[in-house]
């Protein structure tokens, strides 16, 4: 595998899991503030409203090839370079 396949299966497959991983994580996060802290039911509504706003205009671009590179060189995994 070139590390050119290898850089478009990653970005086709593993880039907007962990994408939807964080959004959740994030959610997540919302919940256990708003279950821990006495917030009114108005000022909970306000701050998810935010939040989910916030998690909208998430547009990370793409990782660049020469760190998607060193990323792969970091755990060691072989690739061909044309």
């Amino acid at each position: 595998m070139t590390l050119r396949e290898a850089y478009n299966d990653w970005m086709k497959y593993q880039f907007p899991n962990l994408l939807n991983r964080y959004k959740a994580e994030k959610l997540k996060q919302f919940a256990v503030d708003s279950m821990q802290n006495d917030w009114s039911a108005e000022f909970k509504e306000m701050k998810y409203n935010k939040l989910k706003a916030d998690l909208e205009l998430i547009k990370i671009k793409e990782p660049s090839k020469l760190a998607f590179r060193k990323l792969l060189d970091r755990y060691n995994i072989q690739y061909k370079q044309k």
